[in-house]
């Protein structure tokens, strides 16, 4: 009995080591608060970013990722919209990369982008806005995001579980 009890509590052991590697090496858990990237994530649900892909291919537009508030303590979703070396000015309620206007299937198509911002993006830079323009503290707040303060790529919502669905399917 003895031997059984030592043996479960090693299993236990190996288990929550497997875990809390995973959680600070390869998953970075997330629960999304408040409107900001409405209609496509609402507040309250779960999500799961993967981190390792970061280090081996590059962010593209239109993905959905985690990252460092610039301000606040917390960590926050948003979707990428300028990449390092582009221009990307926001006028007229219209967002436009390098002087085309961007295509963005994922909102709604009354969408109007607030703002009348003007990035040249840097290196190891971005631009990042919530889905939500009404409501979304982005970039047109705080500016550019650097790479350091990305911590993943949504992976999955698996909370509710009936809402359950891959974040960025196309980076898969």
């Amino acid at each position: 009995m003895k031997s059984l009890f030592i043996d479960l509590l090693e299993y236990a052991f190996i288990v929550t080591l497997i875990g809390v590697i995973t959680f600070l090496l390869i998953g970075q858990i997330l629960i999304i608060e408040g409107d900001s990237m409405l209609p496509n994530f609402k507040d309250g649900e779960q999500l799961i970013a993967e981190k390792v892909s970061l280090k081996f291919k590059d962010l593209q537009r239109g993905e959905v990722v985690i990252l460092k508030h610039p301000i606040e303590n917390k960590l926050i979703i948003k979707r990428i919209i300028g990449l390092p070396g582009e221009t990307v000015i926001i006028s007229n309620g219209k967002v436009y990369v390098d002087g085309v206007e961007l295509n963005e299937p994922y909102l709604p198509p009354d969408t109007i982008t607030k703002g009348r911002e003007n990035y040249k993006i840097e290196e190891n830079k971005y631009v990042v806005l919530g889905d939500n323009r009404q409501r979304s503290s982005d970039s047109r707040e705080w500016g550019l995001v650097d790479i350091k303060k990305i911590t993943g790529r949504g992976f999955l919502i698996y909370y509710p579980a009936q809402e359950m669905r891959f974040v960025n399917p196309t980076s898969l």
